[in-house]
C-alpha cells in the first residue's frame, strides 16, 4: 500500500509540474505578444501623441549634434561657416519640434527641451568663437561716410567726372545711416531710433537676430528669421511679421510688441501690451500688467513670408488670448495679463514701413486658471490710420539704421 500511495504521490507531483510547465510556457508566449504589440503600437503612434517617442527621437538628435559639435576642431574658415550654419539649421529645426511638442509635453517637459536646445546653441556660438572669433563690433559714424563720400566726390571731379552727378552720390552717401557689421544680426545699445530689418539681409538661410538694451526706439523685422531674442527694452515699438520658431522676451517695460510667431515666451516684463499671431500658447513667467491682442501687421510680402515659416495656420490667429501664466498656481484667473478693449487697440504703427489694419480674429477660449477673454470674441478695433502721412509701407528707407 505505502509502494502504491508513493507511485501515485509522484504521478500527481509530475502532472502538476508539468502543467507549471505548460502555463508558464503559455504565459511566457503572451508576454512576447503584448510586448511585440506595444512595441509595434509604439512606432506607429503619431509622435503628437507620444511624449515618450518625442523624448527618444530628441535626446538621440541632441546627443549625436553635441557630439559633433565637440569634436569639430578644423580652423579653415570655409569649413568653420559651413559647419555652424548646418548647426545652426539643425538646432532651429529641434527648435521647432519641441514648439510643435509643447501640444502635448508636459510644462516641465517642455522647459527642459528648451533648456537642452538653449545649450547646444551656446555651444553653436561658443564653438564658433573658439575657432573663428568675430571682429570687434565697429560702425561707421555719419560724419566718416559723409567725408568718405566727398573725398570720392571730389576725386571723380578733378577727374573729370564731376558735376551733379558726383554731388548727388555724395549726398546719398551722406544721408545713409551707419550700418552694423552684418556678423551681429542684432541691434543693440541704442535709443531714440528707427531701426529695420529688411527681407533679404540675414541671407537665404535666415538665422536668429537679437535686440538687446534699446531704449525708445522703434524696430522693424520685415525679414523671417528663425528665432528671436527680446533682451532689456524700455519704451519700444517692435514689429516682426514672420518668426518661424520662437521669440523670448525677457526684462521688457512699458514696451508695445506686434509679432508673428511659432512661440511666444515673456520673462520678468511689466506694463506692455502683446498683438500676437502665434501658433501655441503664449507663456509668461514673473510678469505683470501684461496686455494681449490679435495682430494686424501688414506689409509687403507679409503672407509669403508667412507661409514659408509655417505660421498660415488658422489657429494662429486664434491662440492670442489663450494665455498660460506659469507664475500663477491658483485656480483663480490671473492677475498678470488682461485682453486690451477693442477701443484701445493700436490703431497706426508708428513706422512708415508696416501698416496695422483692423482684424476680425476670434479668440480661442482660455485655459482653466487664465484670466477670461474679455473683449476678445471678436476685435471691432478701429480702421488703421495711416502709418505716416505721404509715407507708404515700405517706403523710402534711406534714414533707418539697417544691418
Amino acid at each position: 500500500d505505502d509502494g502504491a500511495g508513493g507511485a501515485g504521490g509522484d504521478a500527481t507531483a509530475d502532472k502538476r509540474s508539468k502543467m507549471e510547465a505548460r502555463l508558464k510556457a503559455r504565459d511566457a508566449v503572451r508576454g512576447e505578444e503584448r510586448a511585440a504589440r506595444l512595441a509595434k503600437g509604439l512606432e506607429t503612434k503619431d509622435p503628437v501623441e507620444n511624449a515618450q517617442k518625442f523624448w527618444a527621437e530628441f535626446q538621440s538628435t541632441r546627443a549625436a549634434l553635441a557630439d559633433e559639435i565637440g569634436a569639430f576642431s578644423s580652423k579653415d574658415a570655409a569649413a568653420v561657416t559651413a559647419a555652424v550654419e548646418r548647426w545652426t539649421r539643425e538646432v532651429g529645426e529641434l527648435q521647432r519640434r519641441v514648439a510643435d511638442a509643447t501640444l502635448f509635453l508636459p510644462a516641465y517637459d517642455v522647459r527642459q527641451a528648451h533648456a537642452a536646445v538653449a545649450e547646444l546653441k551656446e555651444q553653436v556660438s561658443a564653438t564658433r568663437e573658439r575657432l573663428q572669433p568675430r571682429k570687434r563690433f565697429t560702425f561707421k559714424s555719419r560724419e566718416k561716410r559723409a567725408a568718405a563720400a566727398k573725398a570720392k566726390a571730389e576725386a571723380a571731379a578733378a577727374a573729370g567726372g564731376g558735376g551733379a552727378g558726383a554731388e548727388a552720390a555724395a549726398g546719398k552717401e551722406e544721408d545713409s545711416c551707419a550700418k552694423y557689421d552684418a556678423e551681429e544680426k542684432s541691434f543693440e545699445d541704442r535709443a531714440g531710433a528707427e531701426l529695420v530689418l529688411r527681407a533679404g539681409e540675414l541671407g537665404a538661410d535666415g538665422g536668429d537676430f537679437k535686440l538687446a538694451r534699446l531704449t525708445d526706439c522703434v524696430v522693424v523685422i520685415r525679414e523671417t528669421v528663425h528665432a528671436l531674442r527680446i533682451d532689456h527694452l524700455e519704451r519700444c515699438h517692435v514689429y516682426a511679421g514672420a518668426v518661424s520658431g520662437s521669440v523670448l522676451l525677457d526684462a521688457c517695460t512699458d514696451c508695445v510688441f506686434v509679432l508673428s510667431s511659432r512661440q511666444i515666451r515673456i520673462h520678468s516684463s511689466q506694463r506692455c501690451d502683446y498683438y500676437l499671431h502665434v501658433l501655441s500658447h503664449p507663456i509668461i513667467e514673473h510678469s505683470s500688467a501684461l496686455r494681449f491682442a490679435p495682430c494686424g501687421l501688414r506689409y509687403d510680402g507679409i503672407d509669403a513670408q508667412r507661409a514659408r515659416a509655417g505660421l498660415a495656420a488658422e489657429r494662429a490667429a486664434t491662440l492670442w488670448a489663450a494665455v498660460d501664466d506659469f507664475g500663477w498656481h491658483r485656480s483663480q484667473a490671473s492677475p498678470n495679463w488682461s485682453v486690451i478693449a477693442p477701443a484701445e487697440r493700436l490703431a497706426a504703427a508708428k513706422s512708415a514701413h508696416v501698416e496695422i489694419v483692423a482684424t476680425t480674429a476670434v479668440a480661442e477660449a482660455a485655459a482653466p486658471g487664465t484670466a477670461a477673454p474679455e473683449g476678445a470674441a471678436s476685435s471691432s478695433a478701429p480702421a488703421a490710420a495711416p502709418a505716416a502721412a505721404g509715407a507708404p509701407a515700405g517706403g523710402d528707407d534711406s534714414e533707418d539704421d539697417e544691418l
